[in-house]
């Protein structure tokens, strides 16, 4: 690949047929270059530094990033191509059988333009996407291309890797998922426009057998903020959870744990009541199989 700096005054646009030639580009042009699929994501990031990258490598051209499969590897029910739209995935039967969820929280992304150049992976690759904390609670995996070849984690320890490691070299390919837990909620609060950020999402799972509190997945995200899974929150409900009394510490466990920041769409403290009247009221519902009083914010 022959590169010309006198050429990236504007940034150039590069469109590799291939996966290992877009990483390829990507290792050699450095931070000079970003990744670019329905670009919905840079948009929002050039809007607000007004600075924009020397060289867009696009990925449009590789079509195995395409496409919504059933796949019965490792117990793993579909698998979610990174190029695949948000539009297309909002209409999507496999997703629709699957994961119906994941469709309910596509229809509160930006708008019809929006839905129809933005992408799965686009959405998830900026880390800061709203569908992220869905993904974690669903206990998603996802598949990345390094100089390694093809990888496949949970997205939780994903986050967790890429948050140590700002600067990284690797294509999200692909997102696993398992057919959607009935227990599961997903709830987001503003930001439905489409460049404006979410005030707070919040999803969870909880796996209950009998009397036994088996598995417990609280997650939130808000604006450019990471998501955050609310461990300390999940093992005391574990522990502690038997009858609706017990619920009664939750909203200072969640205080204690999630401490968001203030910025120009929400105050910290407005999204810790949010987020702690949220998830109380889904968790009495999942565990207790009724409505609190004042449910619905």
């Amino acid at each position: 690949m022959m590169i010309n700096e006198a050429m990236t005054s504007t940034p150039y646009v590069w469109v590799p047929n291939t996966i290992t030639e877009a990483l390829d580009m990507k290792r050699k042009l450095g931070l000079k270059a970003e990744f670019i699929a329905g670009g919905t994501l840079l948009q929002i990031q050039w809007e607000k530094s007004g600075e924009m990258p020397k060289h867009l490598i696009s990925l449009e051209n590789i079509t195995e990033l395409t496409g919504v499969m059933e796949c019965k590897e490792k117990e793993l029910s579909i698998r979610l191509g990174a190029l695949s739209t948000l539009s297309h995935c909002l209409k999507n039967a496999l997703i629709k059988k699957y994961a119906p969820l994941l469709q309910e929280a596509l229809r509160e992304i930006g708008c019809v333009s929006v839905r129809n150049r933005g992408t799965i992976g686009g959405n998830i690759a900026g880390v800061y996407g709203d569908l992220l904390p869905l993904l974690v609670a669903l206990d998603a995996e996802i598949e990345v291309f390094t100089s390694k070849g093809y990888e496949q984690k949970k997205i939780v320890k994903w986050l967790e890797e890429r948050k140590l490691n700002r600067i990284y070299e690797e294509i999200v390919t692909a997102i696993y998922l398992k057919k959607q837990y009935e227990s599961t909620f997903y709830q987001k609060v503003g930001g439905r426009e489409a460049f404006t950020l979410s005030t707070l999402t919040v999803a969870g799972y909880i796996e209950k057998d009998k009397e036994e509190i088996k598995e417990v997945r609280l997650v939130t995200g808000y604006a450019n903020n990471e998501t955050k899974r609310l461990f300390d929150c999940e093992d005391w409900i574990k522990r502690k959870v038997r009858k609706r009394e017990d619920l009664r510490s939750l909203k200072e466990k969640i205080k204690k744990e999630f401490r968001p920041y203030t910025d120009g769409i929400a105050s910290g403290t407005y999204r810790q009541k949010l987020a702690c009247n949220i998830i109380e009221a889904k968790v009495h519902k999942i565990l207790f199989g009724e409505k609190m009083k004042g449910e619905g914010l």
